[in-house]
């Protein structure tokens, strides 16, 4: 009898510890992924597109690349519907900012809502618009996955760049989760 309980720790022991070794190991991936993504440095770009959810920190980021010469166009990316939805953002609103060297802003609803949804929307504007370049503004854990969205729909020129706000310690572990299976998907069933 003691023979079986010693079997069933040493099998409780080895399943902790590969589940712990695979802890680790994604937390180590996700750690050039999620938390110390690379940036670019701005530069001059066709347009600025702030990708959901149009959080106010995105917004006004965007808002000042383009104040600083980066681009006259800024795109955000809002839901057809809720607290994401364009009668939301203040920036949204018609003649927002009248100055006549104020950016154009384009507040446009993606289909779907995603960062897929975003990549194909900027696609079919690129396209429309004969742009070469995009700068995506987007919280540090989303960067990395939506510049390989992005530049796998554009074909290159895409900067991206974080709205300087961080994420909440007690918002890790969900980001990590959310962003890590996401991640996945994008890499099994890309967007374009």
């Amino acid at each position: 009898m003691s023979g079986s309980r010693t079997g069933m720790a040493r099998r409780v022991a080895s399943i902790a510890g590969v589940a712990l070794a695979l802890l680790v190991v994604v937390i180590a991936a996700g750690l050039p992924l999620f938390v110390f993504p690379s940036t670019d440095e701005p530069r001059e770009v066709d347009a600025i597109i702030v990708l959901g959810p149009p959080r106010e920190a995105r917004i006004q980021a965007a808002q000042q690349l383009a104040a600083d010469g980066y681009s006259d166009t800024v795109v955000i990316a809002v839901d057809d519907y809720g607290i994401d939805s364009a009668i939301n953002i203040p920036a949204c609103e018609v003649g927002a900012d009248h100055a006549s060297t104020a950016p154009v802003t384009r507040c446009l609803i993606p289909e779907p809502f995603t960062t897929a949804g975003e990549a194909l929307m900027v696609k079919r504007l690129a396209a429309a618009e004969g742009w070469e370049s995009v700068m995506i503004v987007t919280s540090v854990t989303h960067i990395s996955r939506a510049r390989m969205i992005f530049t796998d729909c554009l074909g290159g020129g895409v900067l991206a760049t974080d709205d300087g706000v961080g994420i909440g310690d007690s918002n890790w572990a969900w980001q990590y989760l959310y962003q890590s299976g996401a991640f996945i998907k994008a890499l099994v069933a890309p967007t374009c």
